[in-house]
C-alpha cells in the first residue's frame, strides 16, 4: 500500500507527491511540466490551501465552525468562525 498522492495528467505526465513518512515531496521535471501556472506558484497554491483546512481544522477542534470564507483580490482569504456556548 502506497501513501503517495498522485494527480492524473495528460499524456501520463501525472503530479506525484511521494509520502516518505513524515511529508510529502513533489518531484518534477520542468521539461514536462505543462500547466496552467508555474511549479513555484503552484507550490504556493498548495501552501494557503493546506493553511486554510489547517485553520478550519485546528478551530473546528474547540468547538468552532466556519461560516463564511472570502477571496480577496490579492489572493488571501479571510475566514469567519462562529462558536455557541450553550
Amino acid at each position: 500500500k502506497t501513501n503517495d498522492l498522485i494527480l492524473p495528467q495528460d499524456k501520463n505526465n501525472d503530479l506525484v507527491f511521494r509520502w516518505d513518512g513524515k511529508s510529502f515531496a513533489l518531484n518534477v521535471d520542468y521539461d514536462y511540466w505543462n500547466q496552467e501556472y508555474s511549479v513555484s506558484h503552484f507550490i504556493t497554491r498548495i501552501k494557503k490551501e493546506y493553511a486554510v483546512e489547517t485553520i478550519v481544522g485546528e478551530s473546528q477542534k474547540f468547538g468552532f465552525k466556519p461560516i463564511q470564507m472570502e477571496q480577496n483580490s490579492d489572493g488571501s482569504k479571510i475566514i469567519s468562525l462562529q462558536r455557541f456556548k450553550f
